[in-house]
């Protein structure tokens, strides 16, 4: 991680603040989702990753609306569940930043199997949920 921090600009890891299995975890999930958020990994790793709760996070993170990001991002945000907190210009209403209503269900883990490659094989079983 620290030659991708350094290479990036940015300082090695502080191994004296990153001692534990939780704090380093939660070092990989925020360098994963900010430094490598072009890199077209996002939706697999928060498939992938759990809450505290044994949740899937794209439960949470992948059930709410889904804004265009307008404002300013305050990096200084002490809450690691708020990585960075966008504050929209109150002129810009809701309504006009809002893109789509997202719903994620479990099974929308596993993307449907195309009906073009079930005809080809007939022993393909489509996934759960999908019809």
């Amino acid at each position: 991680m620290d030659e991708l921090r350094i290479r990036g600009g940015h300082i090695a890891v502080d191994r004296t603040k990153y001692n534990t299995q939780d704090k380093i975890r939660e070092l990989v999930r925020r360098e994963r989702t900010i430094e490598l958020a072009g890199e077209g990994l996002r939706r697999q790793d928060i498939l992938r990753w759990k809450d505290k709760d044994g949740k899937m996070v794209a439960e949470t993170v992948m059930n709410k609306p889904l804004y265009h990001m307008v404002g300013t991002i305050n990096y200084d945000e002490p809450d690691p569940t708020r990585r960075a907190v966008i504050t929209p210009p109150s002129e810009v209403s809701e309504k006009d930043r809002l893109i789509e209503q997202r719903k994620f269900e479990p099974y929308m883990r596993y993307w449907p199997i195309p009906y073009t490659q079930m005809e080809k094989n007939p022993k393909l079983v489509q996934n759960p949920g999908y019809k």
